[in-house]
């Protein structure tokens, strides 16, 4: 994860970085900005521009690409290595320090991460697990630690979709089996090739910017793919393969345009194929475009 602090005050930081930036940016880059400031620092962004005339949050974050992100990430870097200086001791300092750019692990906001690590009760270690015993870890230097408890704080398969149940589709193909060379994948991130009547909320590539509003979006989308199945009388619709995999080529087109994606930290949007499955590449409004009408020619159906 990427953590950055931002215990000094977040409005009088939010303020002056922001007016800092924009100094820095050309007019109409004013934009870039947005997408990585903390909620306080977004109000304070909103405030100024809405002055302006240049409209709220909303119509900013419309204006937002992954692409633009870039100019954010760089403030929210200098601001993560500014609370980083918060340690006085050098190697702690230097195991703290990320060498992947902001935005390559999922970003986390936190007013105490960085100031936990002076605690003296507290100690960071970044030697890998050679060993676990009944009492001890045995890291990769040959210190064994004492331990009364040992966590587990692994997290969860980001990239298997729909792995708690089985899902059969036309022919007796099952999703795991489909979906288990490349990954998962989608047409929108709501239905695939060969699973009819099959709709997803939150499926593959659709993490970005609200998962409220994007599941908003997805949930009107199969409703109307549903309306017509009650309209047409059709036994079932299904999206077309070559439809999907034109999608799904586009979506991989954008995903290199955002730089922090391809920069190989381990973080957890890629299947083990190496392909980018949880994250949408675009805006929202334009996820929002997409979604609104669904293209009839991308769906082949079958009749009662």
């Amino acid at each position: 994860m990427d953590v950055f602090d931002k215990s000094a005050g977040d409005s009088d930081w939010g303020i002056r970085q922001v007016r800092e930036a924009v100094r820095a940016l050309p007019s109409d880059s004013a934009a870039q900005l947005y997408a990585g400031l903390a909620v306080a620092q977004r109000d304070a962004f909103s405030q100024k521009f809405a002055r302006k005339g240049r409209g709220g949050a909303q119509a900013t974050w419309d204006r937002v690409t992954p692409l633009k992100r870039e100019a954010a990430a760089r403030i929210n870097n200098a601001q993560r290595l500014e609370g980083n200086a918060k340690h006085p001791r050098p190697l702690v300092r230097a195991k703290l320090m990320p060498t992947h750019p902001f935005g390559c692990k999922r970003p986390l906001l936190s007013n105490d991460y960085f100031a936990a690590f002076n605690r003296p009760n507290l100690e960071l270690v970044t030697e890998g697990i050679e060993q676990i015993t009944p009492d001890s870890v045995v890291t990769a230097d040959g210190a064994r630690r004492r331990i009364d408890t040992l966590i587990f704080a692994t997290g969860f398969e980001t990239t298997k979709y729909l792995s708690a149940i089985d899902v059969t589709g036309r022919g007796g193909l099952r999703l795991a089996d489909a979906w288990r060379k490349d990954g998962a994948a989608a047409y929108l991130g709501i239905t695939t090739a060969g699973f009819p009547n099959l709709f997803m909320l939150y499926g593959p590539n659709t993490n970005n910017g609200s998962l409220l509003t994007m599941i908003e979006y997805q949930v009107e989308h199969s409703l109307q793919l549903l309306r017509r199945i009650l309209d047409e009388d059709l036994a079932w619709i299904d999206v077309r393969k070559q439809a999907m995999q034109r999608y799904n080529e586009d979506v991989d087109a954008a995903m290199l345009q955002v730089k922090a994606w391809q920069a190989g930290c381990n973080g957890y949007y890629r299947s083990p194929s190496g392909r980018i499955v949880t994250q949408w590449p675009g805006s929202m409004s334009e996820y929002r475009e997409r979604t609104a009408k669904p293209d009839e020619r991308a769906f082949e159906v079958a009749r009662r």
